[in-house]
C-alpha cells in the first residue's frame, strides 16, 4: 500500500502523534512546497535562492 492509502489506525500504531493532518502532510505538493534544504522547493529556500540570484545579476548587469 501507498502511504495515503492506509489508515490513521495505521501512523498511530507506530506514534500516537499522528493525527488527520497526516493526510494533507504526505500529499505531494505538500511534501514540495514544505522543502527547506538547501536549494529545497520549499517557500523560504526559494526566496532566498532569488534574492542570492538578484544580487548575482545586479552585479553582473552594474558594469
Amino acid at each position: 500500500k501507498s502511504l495515503k492509502e492506509l489508515r490513521l489506525e495505521n501512523y498511530q500504531k507506530y506514534s500516537p502523534l499522528f493525527q488527520k493532518d497526516v493526510f494533507e502532510r504526505i500529499k505531494l505538493e505538500s511534501c514540495v512546497f514544505n522543502k527547506e534544504s538547501a536549494g529545497g522547493t520549499g517557500k523560504k529556500s526559494l526566496a532566498k535562492q532569488i534574492k542570492e540570484a538578484r544580487k548575482k545579476l545586479e552585479i553582473a548587469f552594474s558594469g
